[in-house]
């Protein structure tokens, strides 16, 4: 089949190794193998398919390392490898992909770093890297990518900073870093990212304090950071973030007040401000959440009465306000 420009086998139940006599079909432009039981190592003589476009070989049982002739395929746009067994620990003759907008390597088990030659796939769109075994910094060269709109790393063994010119991606709409080992502080030029819908960073090592300059992200709907080590107040500029549905704040340090202003955030639908060390009492402007599903301000160092103001939550099915020193009454509006 010589003259094949496209071969969709995908979602079958197909066994065995991918067969090399693949790569001699010259003019294939589309090779989706996906959603399979295919094993072995992925064939190096698929870098010969210089017209390829596409290459989906997701979801099947591939191991060993990713070929280094696939760095080849000058024309590839999307290359998608999840959910695997690949082990290769230097995927990094992907690097020269001019053409790639869409790579996705996830959940296999690749090891070592990313490589720097990443950002230089200036066509790039989107990159999942998550859910591997990846290790040491995330590159700054990554963040000269300002078309992507995808970025994860979630789920890997990262122990560096975030890096500090991470704003410079500027058409970014999902950031995923969550459930690794980062260190220092949140860059603040996170808040230059206007495009920006969903901040995913929980799960690490971070200090410090969250940047005012978040409340600048109007387009944003996720904001995850708990189980860090953050410190000092919450930004009252939160209140800003007309858009957020999601604000996960929990299982930090964070101390002082929970700020009034949130209360102008009318599109609320889950909080969760636990395991902190925020004081005083519970600002009555909480009230006007009426979108709200589910509060969670338990083990903290709350006072005073719970706010009557909450008779305006009525969507609230999950309220948790245990552990703190709040007095009084029950509200009659929680009967």
């Amino acid at each position: 089949m010589t003259e094949l420009v496209s071969l969709d086998l995908g979602l079958n139940i197909l066994y065995s190794t991918i067969p090399s006599e693949t790569g001699q079909m010259g003019i294939l432009s589309a090779l989706y193998l996906n959603n399979n039981n295919l094993t072995s190592s992925i064939p190096t003589i698929l870098g010969n398919l210089s017209s390829l476009l596409y290459l989906e070989l997701s979801f099947n049982q591939l191991s060993s390392s990713i070929p280094i002739g696939l760095g080849s395929l000058s024309y590839l746009q999307i290359l998608g490898l999840t959910f695997n067994h690949l082990t290769s620990s230097n995927p990094g003759g992907l690097g020269s992909l001019n053409s790639l907008r869409g790579l996705d390597l996830s959940g296999n088990s690749l090891t070592s770093s990313i490589p720097s030659s990443f950002g230089d796939l200036s066509s790039m769109h989107y990159i999942d890297l998550g859910s591997n075994q990846l290790t040491s910094s995330i590159p700054s060269s990554l963040c000269s990518l300002s078309g992507l709109l995808g970025l994860d790393l979630g789920n890997n063994k990262l122990n560096s900073t975030i890096p500090s010119n991470i704003g410079s991606m500027i058409a970014l709409l999902d950031l995923s870093l969550n459930h690794n080992s980062l260190i220092s502080s949140i860059p603040s030029s996170l808040g230059g990212l206007s495009y920006l819908e969903g901040i995913y960073i929980h799960n690490n090592l971070l200090t410090g304090s969250i940047p005012s300059s978040l409340g600048a992200l109007s387009h944003l709907h996720v904001l995850n950071i708990d189980f860090n080590l953050l410190t000092s107040s919450i930004p009252s500029s939160l209140g800003a973030l007309s858009s957020l549905t999601y604000l996960d704040l929990g299982s930090n340090q964070l101390t002082s007040s929970i700020p009034s202003s949130l209360g102008d955030i009318g599109s609320l639908f889950s909080v969760n401000m636990d395991y902190n060390h925020l004081t005083s009492s519970i600002p009555s402007s909480i009230g006007s959440w009426g979108s709200l599903f589910n509060l969670v301000l338990g083990n903290n160092a709350l006072t005073s009465s719970i706010p009557s103001s909450f008779s305006g939550l009525t969507s609230v099915s999950v309220l948790d306000l245990d552990g703190n020193y709040l007095t009084s009454s029950i509200p009659d509006s929680l009967g």
